[in-house]
């Protein structure tokens, strides 16, 4: 599960380099930032629960 969530923060600093370095269309790559951050939570949340267990 460490992986998943380390290639999802990964996933979100290339996002923000799109968006700051304008290498992308905002819209589209703000949306892709919250899917990713969506998909993150998910990871953190299902390690501390497999770590609680």
């Amino acid at each position: 599960m460490g992986f998943f969530v380390e290639e999802s923060d990964e996933c979100m600093h290339w996002i923000n380099l799109l968006i700051n370095n304008k290498a992308a269309d905002k819209k589209t790559a703000v949306k892709l930032k919250e899917k990713a951050g969506e998909i993150l939570k998910i990871c953190l949340t299902a390690v501390k629960t497999a770590r609680s267990n």
